[in-house]
C-alpha cells in the first residue's frame, strides 16, 4: 500500500504565467522584497506583505496553513488581503481558496495522495496476466502477420541495394 501526505501547493498566477511552490515549512514571508521567502513580482505588493504559517489540526499528521496580512512584528500591509474576494486580516486556508495579495492572485491546493493497492490498479485498468513465453520464445520469429519478403542473396554491392529504411537509420562505414 502506498500512502503519502498531501502536497500543500501555491499557484501564483503571473504575466509570464503561473508559478507553482510547494509548502513545507513551518513559516513564509509573502511579499516584494527579494529577502521573503515567496517573492511577488507586483509594485502592488508591499516589500513585506502577508506571511503563512503551518498550523496543526485536530487529525494527527495533518496540517492546515493559515495566512497573516502584514509582517511578523504585526504592522499591516498597505492593500491588505482577501480569500475569496473577501477582505481579511487572518484566514485559516482552505483546499481550492483564491487569495489575493495587491494585485496577484494566488491559488492554494492540496493534492491529496490516496493509498492505493496493487489489486485495486489491476482491477482498475481491466488488466490481464500474460503468460511467461521466454522459454519458446524464437528470437528469428516475428509477431508481424504477414510474410515479409527477404533479398535474394546476390554479388550485388551496398550501393546496388535498395534503400527500404529512412535516410537516418541508414548507417555506412
Amino acid at each position: 500500500m502506498i500512502s503519502k501526505a498531501p502536497k500543500h501547493l501555491l499557484r501564483i498566477h503571473e504575466a509570464d504565467g503561473i508559478r507553482t511552490i510547494r509548502l513545507h515549512q513551518n513559516n513564509y514571508l509573502i511579499g516584494r522584497d527579494k529577502y521573503n521567502d515567496i517573492v511577488l513580482f507586483s509594485k502592488t505588493v508591499s516589500r513585506c506583505h502577508a506571511h503563512l504559517i503551518r498550523i496543526p489540526t485536530s487529525r494527527p499528521a495533518e496540517v492546515c496553513y493559515r495566512i497573516l496580512d502584514g509582517d511578523t512584528t504585526g504592522k499591516l500591509s498597505t492593500n491588505g488581503i482577501a480569500v475569496n474576494d473577501l477582505s481579511c486580516k487572518i484566514h485559516d486556508l482552505s483546499n481550492g481558496d483564491t487569495i489575493t495579495i495587491g494585485a496577484v492572485t494566488i491559488s492554494y491546493c492540496i493534492e491529496m495522495i490516496l493509498p492505493f493497492h496493487q489489486t485495486q490498479l489491476s482491477a482498475a485498468a481491466n488488466l490481464q496476466q500474460v503468460e511467461d513465453l521466454s522459454a519458446t520464445c524464437n528470437p528469428k520469429v516475428t509477431l508481424v502477420k504477414h510474410d515479409i519478403p527477404e533479398k535474394p542473396q546476390t554479388d550485388e554491392t551496398p550501393e546496388d541495394w535498395e534503400d527500404d529504411l529512412p535516410a537516418t537509420t541508414l548507417f555506412r562505414r
